[in-house]
């Protein structure tokens, strides 16, 4: 399954995500401790980091994208009921 990911350069910053940060349920600044400057931050679900949302860092991405891969994979699959077409008439 491909990794979900985007980068976009915004105002001289460059601002990247890998994996289904959606999904998470925690988050955790994991570099950086500027608010308003260059940071990681993980999201997480039941301990597993689901993606990550970069502001610079640009020299990190790799990483990052590597370390996604790794931990959620397989993770983000659709559940089989989403998939399934009920017949006409059934509740």
């Amino acid at each position: 399954m491909p990794l979900p990911s985007f980068w976009s350069d915004q105002f001289g910053m460059r601002i990247q995500s890998f994996g289904a940060v959606g999904m998470g349920v925690e988050s955790h600044i994991l570099e950086g401790d500027d608010p308003h400057g260059d940071c990681v931050v993980g999201y997480l679900r039941d301990g597993v980091l689901m993606g990550i949302a970069m502001i610079g860092h640009a020299d990190r991405a790799q990483h990052y994208r590597n370390t996604v891969s790794r931990t959620n994979a397989g993770v983000a699959e659709p559940e089989p009921a989403i998939l399934t077409m009920r017949p006409e008439g059934s509740p």
